[in-house]
């Protein structure tokens, strides 16, 4: 309860991992231009689509999740989902530390600093018009800023909190509209992740497979409506005879999952998979690969369905 900017990040993640926040589209304004990776979740069209209610049913029927929604009511005093706008990850670099948090929310702010204040190591330092604020949560330092009325700002890094403020306030350059990461705002987009520079830290990293070398960098979306969910994905390349090599290895790992699951007649989850392969379209254009995968909403409740089944089942005897 002391750390209440802490917590209010560890719900959010929670929501994140859940898939169910209430959020607003992607706003690539609010993003360093020299960011690397973004991760954005739009609730408000993943509460329009026809998925929803599977969500909700699902979360209903998870305890771990009903009672972390009430902690997160009784911290925030939002109602969750309603009051829960967005989250936004970012990082400038592909360090853990340097990742930056946006929340947007209609949280009690006052409640939330009052809570925040009760930790011993809290302190406050005037950054324009706004107060950072710093505290310790489990040895590690946490920087953040109530941005506006309605959002919070938190990284263990107290520069690339002012730097996000600055990106904010339109006093430092934000993505360009043009910007690969920029597709995750594309209208009907639920969750997306994007980011750039793979090749080099792949090499930093002395990776050791062939595709990820030939990454430069990528974007991953899924949305949905009233009949479909589809996933897209782009993944660009240093040049166009790369591009072509990635789509083939991507229609090797289609081809691969066909031959290792279409014999398997007994699993009705794997041949649900089965069925939405063919659907599964990987083309190249230019310097970049791309896929796109729509499956319809009743094969996607059919395969949540079995998913809640495989979960519930229990473990034979002797693998106890």
């Amino acid at each position: 309860m002391r750390n209440k900017m802490m917590s209010l990040t560890l719900a959010a993640t929670c929501l994140i991992a859940s898939g169910i926040a209430m959020a607003d589209p992607f706003d690539a304004k609010t993003v360093p231009a020299d960011a690397k990776w973004v991760l954005h979740v739009d609730g408000q069209t993943l509460q329009k689509s026809a998925i929803w209610p599977m969500i909700q049913q699902r979360l209903d029927g998870d305890p771990n999740v009903v009672q972390k929604i009430k902690e997160f009511r009784a911290i925030t005093r939002m109602n969750f989902p309603q009051d829960f706008f967005s989250l936004t990850m970012y990082g400038t670099s592909f360090d853990e530390k340097e990742s930056v948090v946006m929340v947007r929310g209609r949280a009690d702010q006052q409640q939330l600093l009052s809570l925040l204040q009760l930790n011993p190591s809290y302190a406050a330092e005037a950054f324009g018009t706004h107060d950072v604020l710093s505290w310790e949560d489990k040895g590690k330092v946490m920087y953040g800023v109530f941005a506006d009325a309605d959002s919070a700002i938190i990284s263990q890094s107290k520069q690339n909190v002012q730097n996000a403020l600055s990106v904010k306030d339109g006093k430092a350059p934000a993505l360009a509209a043009d910007s690969a990461i920029a597709h995750l705002g594309d209208p009907g987009v639920m969750v997306g992740v994007a980011g750039h520079g793979v090749a080099e830290l792949a090499r930093k990293h002395k990776a050791q497979s062939p595709i990820i070398n030939l990454i430069e960098g990528a974007w991953i979306t899924a949305g949905a409506d009233q009949q479909n969910v589809l996933l897209k994905a782009n993944v660009s390349t240093l040049d166009a005879q790369k591009a072509e090599q990635m789509r083939g290895a991507l229609e090797g790992f289609k081809n691969l999952a066909q031959l290792m699951i279409g014999g398997n007649r007994q699993d009705a989850r794997a041949q649900i998979v089965m069925g939405l392969l063919p659907a599964l379209k990987v083309t190249a254009a230019g310097s970049a690969a791309q896929l796109e995968w729509p499956m319809s909403i009743a094969d996607v409740k059919r395969l949540v369905d079995t998913l809640g089944q495989h979960k519930a089942a229990p473990e034979p005897a002797a693998a106890r």
